[in-house]
């Protein structure tokens, strides 16, 4: 497998579904990138004003899951990995999620109800441990997390769009849609690697199931109901990437269950769940 097989999308989504960082052993930023990774004012603002009222029931601490990839290239072969995900939900209503796999991969992120990415730092090994730090005032820093320690991927959102304030609440039979715009930051693997910079702009099309369900149904320890949600993703010439996802209207999150791109498909299983309360 390599970057070329997968697109740039596909390193994204494979981080996040399996905890496997391909071809991005990074072996530690350079000196500029030895400051928290942060988000302006004016993202701040929008992310805000879209966590006002946002007040989940049934908080989420603590997933487990199982993801099965099959790749177009691998006829028919799939792939088994096991993760985890712990929450803590801020007083700003971003979710703090640190995201780690048996394969050793661990990400940490920001991200407004599960579905949007605020910031997030991909890494495969941590050579010391890091003290968690909420966001403090009007900075973002998640985890206290600087890029020193070996990063690989960082994200940062640097502006977003969108269709509705009630992303975080929707409704059955609901559509709408967002445009984020990210930098994003690669370190490639050995000692020679560049760090590379981009800008990534997203659009995102998401349509919401017209019945609720019961949400044992998707995992016994899940409370309350659930939305089934299907979301295109669109950048540039790329081919569409489409996330499968469920909404647990008592927790207020998204949980990506599927997706699909050029490459091939992934599965998620949930197989367990804690709360905080």
């Amino acid at each position: 497998m390599n970057e070329k097989t997968i697109g740039s999308r596909g390193l994204r989504y494979i981080f996040i579904i399996a905890g496997v960082v391909f071809l991005c052993n990074g072996t530690g930023a350079e000196d500029e990138g030895s400051k928290p990774f942060v988000v302006s004012s004016l993202v701040e603002s929008k992310v805000i004003a879209l966590t006002k009222g946002y007040q989940p029931t049934s908080q989420l601490a603590r997933l487990v899951r199982s993801s099965e990839v099959s790749q177009k290239v691998s006829l028919g072969k799939s792939t088994l990995s096991e993760a985890y995900s712990t929450f803590v939900l801020q007083t700003n209503g971003l979710w703090a999620t640190e995201f780690g796999s048996t394969s050793g991969g661990r990400s940490f992120s920001l991200s407004l109800c599960g579905l949007v990415n605020v910031t997030s730092t991909g890494i495969v090994s941590l050579p010391q441990e890091n003290t968690f730090v909420a966001p403090i005032g009007k900075i973002f820093v998640p985890f206290g997390f600087r890029t020193t320690t070996g990063f690989t991927r960082l994200e940062r959102l640097l502006d977003l769009i969108v269709s509705t304030n009630d992303v975080c609440s929707p409704q059955p039979g609901m559509e709408f849609s967002y445009k984020r715009e990210t930098e994003v930051i690669t370190k490639p693997s050995g000692l020679f690697g560049r760090t590379q910079a981009i800008t990534e702009i997203e659009e995102v099309v998401c349509k919401v199931a017209s019945q609720e369900k019961i949400a044992s149904q998707a995992l016994p320890q899940f409370r309350g109901t659930y939305l089934d949600v299907v979301c295109d993703h669109k950048q540039a010439s790329l081919p569409v990437v489409q996330r499968s996802l469920i909404f647990l209207r008592e927790s207020g999150m998204y949980l990506m269950v599927g997706l699909r791109e050029s490459w091939g498909q992934a599965r998620i299983t949930y197989k367990e769940a804690q709360f905080s309360n």
